[in-house]
């Protein structure tokens, strides 16, 4: 079992203060939980997509609120506030749908980096 203190936080968009907490430190819960937040970014990013380009809003709104859920958990602070955005806009049907997605992919993407950096980090 690996020491809390040799578990290092990240310091870009995303803050494994919490998973690190909450796992106490051990390594392998933290690669799971890193894990796991990291396929379910890329899968909503992707059902997202598909909704913005079908125009589905209804179905955007749900998918952005359940990655908003999910990125709590990695302190993606940033990517939180723009799905914030971006869901508002979907139940109100607003005009700056794809610029808001766009914005939100292009902060996912760097998130993504970070996530498997942090994942290198723990092999």
């Amino acid at each position: 079992m690996a020491e809390k203190e040799n578990v290092v936080p990240s310091s870009g968009l995303i803050n494994m203060e919490y998973i690190i907490d909450i796992s106490r430190g051990e390594v392998a819960t933290i690669r799971d939980m890193t894990n796991t937040a990291l396929n379910q970014l890329i899968d909503y990013m992707q059902r997202m997509k598909g909704d913005v380009k079908e125009g589905n809003w209804e179905d955007l709104s749900f998918n952005t609120h359940k990655l908003r859920s999910s990125v709590r958990i990695i302190g993606a602070v940033t990517l939180q506030h723009k799905l914030m955005e971006l869901e508002k806009a979907a139940n109100t049907n607003g005009a700056d749908i794809p610029e808001l997605f766009e914005a939100s992919q292009k902060i996912t993407s760097e998130i993504i980096k970070e996530l498997k950096q942090e994942l290198d980090k723990l092999a």
